[in-house]
């Protein structure tokens, strides 16, 4: 059993609406896990972030981390691998010129 934050009435773990004032009752696993889902996603990113790097697609993978320092602009990886892949893409740019 589960109380309800609006009333405190006891409520069951299926429930979806306490019976007594009609609050919904969120369950409990959304609650915990929406970090870790956005967790993960900043993890994929920076990873399609280091395929781009690596396949030379210093282009997509600037984006890439760039978007992945939007959400969490204290990660060092991200922003060193930015740092990295825009001094390969002068690099590139000042051997074709």
């Amino acid at each position: 059993m589960k109380t309800c934050s609006r009333c405190g009435n006891s409520v069951g773990l299926e429930d979806k609406y306490c019976s007594s004032c009609g609050i919904s009752i969120a369950p409990q696993e959304n609650i915990v896990s929406a970090p870790i889902r956005t967790q993960k996603i900043g993890d994929i990113r920076f990873n399609l972030g280091m395929i781009y790097f690596n396949m030379g697609e210093f282009d997509d993978a600037i984006e890439t981390f760039e978007t992945v320092l939007n959400e969490d602009p204290g990660n060092r990886k991200a922003s060193e691998m930015c740092e990295q892949a825009r001094e390969k893409l002068a690099a590139l740019s000042r051997r074709e010129n």
